[in-house]
């Protein structure tokens, strides 16, 4: 009984046709980290978008009873309690001590800015940040300065234009 085994050839055309698996598979799985950054700060806009028409339905109905010259803030409450859980600290310009679950609005239809971080939901590694009054950056911080437009992964929220999204090198 003769044994018999592959020939060099074979083998060289083995050895060839994993390295083009090799290079065409590779790069997409090498991108799973990004990709997935980036379907995390997707789904977070589509959160923020469906809890943002939940405040203006709210807002709307809340308007629609008070007098059309009043110009004051109000409570949105959201968990439908009927209390309103504010937040800890009053400070307007910043996301700190903005814990509670309603949000604070005004009669004109404008939702205080440092309100809307409560429309997302906690995910590990996303940061928030405020880069203007009527803006809302979020994404991730790479460098970790606290600023999300220079790591270019991340989605920006304008109360007049809307969402922006930022997805270079996620």
């Amino acid at each position: 009984m003769q044994q018999r085994g592959f020939t060099l050839i074979e083998l060289i055309i083995v050895i060839v046709i994993l390295g083009i698996i090799a290079v065409v598979a590779a790069p997409r799985f090498i991108d799973i980290a990004s990709d997935a950054r980036v379907s995390a700060l997707i789904g977070i806009q589509g959160n923020f978008e469906a809890g943002l028409r939940l405040v203006r339905m709210k807002q709307v109905f809340i308007k629609n009873r008070l007098p059309h010259t009043d110009s004051r803030q109000y409570w949105i409450d959201m968990n439908n309690n009927g209390v309103i859980d504010g937040d800890s600290s009053s400070d307007q310009t910043s996301i700190v001590g903005r814990d509670g679950i309603d949000i604070l609005a005004f009669t004109n239809g404008e939702i205080d800015n440092y309100q809307l971080h409560k429309l997302v939901t906690s995910t590990d590694g996303i940061t928030l940040h405020i880069p203007e009054k009527e803006q809302l950056d979020i994404g991730y911080d790479f460098d970790g300065d606290g600023e999300l437009a220079d790591d270019s992964c991340y989605l920006n929220y304008h109360q007049i234009n809307g969402f922006t999204r930022m997805f270079g090198a996620c």
